[in-house]
C-alpha cells in the first residue's frame, strides 16, 4: 500500500458537513476527537468496519468497542425514542447535540 493511513478524526474533521447521511469507520481509526460530528444535521448512520480494535456501532449509533461509551448518536437517525443499553457506563459530550428526531431518550 501507499500513503499514510488514518488514524484519527480530528474534532473537526467532519463538523458542520451538511452533505454527510453517511459515515465508514475504517478499522485503522484508534481516536475520534469529542465533537468531530457536530454539526452534521443530515447524519443518518455511523458504521464501523467489525476489525476496528477501538470502535464500534450497532444500528448506526458510534460506541467504543466494549460497548461501555455511546461515542456518537447520529442527528438526522429515524426514530422518535431511543433506549440507551444496559451496560454503557458514559455518554461522550455532545453524543446527542443537534439530534432532529428524538423525542425520548
Amino acid at each position: 500500500p501507499t500513503g499514510d493511513t488514518v488514524i484519527r478524526i480530528s474534532a473537526t474533521a467532519f463538523s458542520g458537513s451538511d452533505r454527510l447521511l453517511t459515515i465508514s469507520i475504517p478499522s485503522t481509526i484508534k481516536t475520534i476527537d469529542t465533537g468531530a460530528f457536530r454539526g452534521c444535521d443530515k447524519l443518518v448512520s455511523i458504521n464501523v468496519d467489525t476489525d476496528n480494535s477501538v470502535y464500534c456501532s450497532v444500528g448506526g449509533v458510534l460506541f467504543s468497542e466494549d460497548k461501555s461509551v455511546l461515542v456518537c448518536y447520529p442527528q438526522n437517525r429515524t426514530g422518535n425514542y431511543y433506549l440507551i443499553p444496559k451496560d454503557i457506563k458514559s455518554i461522550s459530550a455532545y453524543a446527542f447535540e443537534g439530534v432532529k428526531n428524538l423525542k425520548k431518550i
